[in-house]
């Protein structure tokens, strides 16, 4: 399953935005 480098980005950068959130 290929998934766009753009959409994935967007993916990773809010994934950090909650991690930093929580921690």
């Amino acid at each position: 399953m290929r998934t766009p480098s753009g959409i994935l980005h967007v993916v990773d950068f809010k994934t950090d935005q909650i991690v930093a959130a929580i921690q």
